[in-house]
């Protein structure tokens, strides 16, 4: 009878056992130092980088008004230190990555009175006639699109060479007595455009332009009387153009 309990229970353990063992081999694997594995890592899916610009191209018409920096030189023979400037220009865009060169030509002019500073006074003599300047632009720059704008905007800046044409035109008794010279100098800008459509796009643009040493060497030129060199100044721009 002993010996029938005994059987008993040991079978009663042997199946007790059973379901547990095998639920720690499925369950709950453990390696041979007795440590759980690490759960498996879920990869998360890595964006695509986004496309590189492509090469294009812009030409633009252009409305410059400038500030001049000599401005009382300018105020003594044209009544204005303010000029009003018509051109256009051309860029080369995302030649590499975002980077653009361009080209840009404009013309100003304004009508003119000789004048001379005798203590401190501006007298003009009647002498009339014109002055015209034509500054030439070879820059480049950096255009970068924010997110938001999905590329409809786009703010830029940049910097490079400015060639400016003077030409000074009096009208005298007998002939006309022209000064007509090219002075080199530079430029820094900066902008925001905007697309309007597929193919047209506007902007503005804000410009410092310096041409030292361009005036004030004569002794009886207003620019020297001032000390005044420079032919450049700031520049507010307005653009629209086509792009390719």
């Amino acid at each position: 009878m002993r010996r029938v309990m005994f059987s008993v229970g040991l079978a009663a353990l042997v199946l007790a056992a059973g379901p547990a063992s095998a639920q720690i081999r499925f369950d709950a694997p453990v390696t041979f130092d007795g440590q759980r594995p690490a759960p498996p890592q879920v990869r998360r899916p890595v964006a695509a980088p986004a496309p590189r610009p492509k090469p294009g191209v812009r030409a633009y018409v252009l409305f410059d008004v400038e500030s001049m920096a000599a401005s009382r030189t300018f105020k003594a023979t044209t009544g204005s230190a303010r000029f009003n400037a018509f051109g256009g220009g051309v860029e080369a865009t995302n030649i590499w990555r975002r980077v653009f060169i361009r080209g840009a030509y404009s013309k100003m002019k304004k009508d003119a009175e000789r004048a001379f500073v005798l203590e401190g006074q501006v007298i003009q003599n009647g002498v009339t006639g014109s002055v015209e300047m034509a500054p030439i632009e070879l820059a480049a720059g950096w255009r970068a699109v924010p997110r938001a704008g999905r590329g409809r905007y786009a703010v830029y800046g940049g910097g490079g060479a400015l060639f400016l044409r003077y030409k000074e035109t009096y009208t005298l008794a007998t002939s006309d007595e022209i000064t007509d010279q090219t002075f080199n100098g530079g430029t820094v800008f900066g902008g925001m455009d905007v697309g309007l459509g597929k193919w047209i796009v506007a902007g503005v643009e804000a410009q410092y332009r310096t041409v030292p040493g361009a005036i004030g060497e004569s002794e009886t030129s207003v620019s020297k009387a001032f000390n005044e060199k420079n032919l450049g100044g700031f520049a507010l721009r307005v653009l629209v153009g086509f792009r390719k």
